[in-house]
């Protein structure tokens, strides 16, 4: 129980902190061209979306399913992300990114590279051996937390010069929010993924717990509103159209992920279903964060 309390109330201050960054008042804008600026925000999104993904094969590895699939896909991973992150720092015409002398973006990149420096080696070892052994779950695990601040708080600083560091409207507050729950979905994912393969079982119950109810409540808010959590009823019927749509699929996720949660087992047919259903329940977010951005 004072494990669920501290990770629900770890997840209650990441969301309000998520909300007040979206809302501070900016400074002065990055030197560096429209285009330019615009790509690199979508690039360290992309940074963003690597490593979850890697963070996901890998353990999928760790639990023999789809072996070959999976490491396949995570060295291509692996290699999407060394690219952009150099690419990011020192340009890349291909990419449409220019290099940065910006000592907040750098700052950011470094902070990256330092978690990138834990977990990129783990995720190396796994590719070379085509196989995830006890060490690099436990290396993966530990990074789960660390990479996912590095890489939004870069999205954070490339949001906040791409705009010329103009104020942050409350719309697009929402839209970090959205995001925050996309992010959320996969640390829950990673965290089911832990549990059946035995990683601190207990400890990724109660993380897994308290996931579940912090994402409902939010989504819930996104479609009803929560002024304690500072969240505007979605503000057109086709946005609360894709937010019930998105509670309909996380519905049936937590059918499966609130009984592992309190103690049932994880078998092979179980582990399936939750990666489809969270891979099917992040489409729609992501759709939900398109119709945001065309309001």
């Amino acid at each position: 129980m004072i494990a669920r309390k501290a990770v629900t109330k770890l997840l209650s201050v990441s969301i309000a902190v998520a909300v007040l960054a979206a809302l501070v008042p900016g400074g002065p804008a990055a030197a560096q061209g429209d285009g330019s600026r615009l790509q690199s925000v979508h690039m360290s999104g992309q940074l963003q979306a690597l490593s979850q993904s890697m963070i996901t094969h890998s353990l999928l590895t760790a639990l023999s399913i789809d072996k070959k699939k999976n490491v396949k896909i995570l060295a291509k991973d692996r290699d999407r992300f060394v690219r952009t992150v150099t690419a990011l720092r020192h340009g890349d015409e291909k990419l449409g990114l220019r290099a940065t002398k910006n000592p907040k973006i750098l700052e950011k990149l470094d902070r990256l590279e330092k978690e990138w420096s834990i977990f990129g080696p783990a995720v190396q070892s796994i590719i070379d051996s085509k196989r995830a052994t006890a060490q690099n779950v436990a290396i993966v695990a530990e990074c789960i937390l660390p990479i996912a601040e590095a890489t939004r708080e870069l999205i954070d600083v490339y949001e906040y010069y791409a705009t010329g560091g103009r104020t942050f409207s409350v719309l697009t507050g929402m839209v970090s929010q959205v995001e925050a729950q996309h992010a959320l979905l996969k640390e829950m994912t990673a965290g089911f993924l832990l549990v059946a393969y035995g990683h601190k079982r207990e400890s990724y119950r109660a993380r897994l717990w308290a996931y579940q109810v912090q994402f409902d409540m939010v989504l819930r808010g996104l479609i009803e509103g929560n002024p304690r959590l500072k969240l505007l009823p979605a503000p057109d019927v086709k946005l609360r159209e894709r937010f019930r749509a998105a509670r309909e699929k996380w519905i049936e996720l937590l059918s499966i992920t609130k009984s592992v949660a309190e103690g049932g087992v994880v078998d092979p047919d179980c582990i399936s279903d939750v990666t489809a259903k969270s891979r099917q329940l992040a489409l729609e977010l992501s759709e939900a964060v398109d119709r945001y951005k065309r309001l």
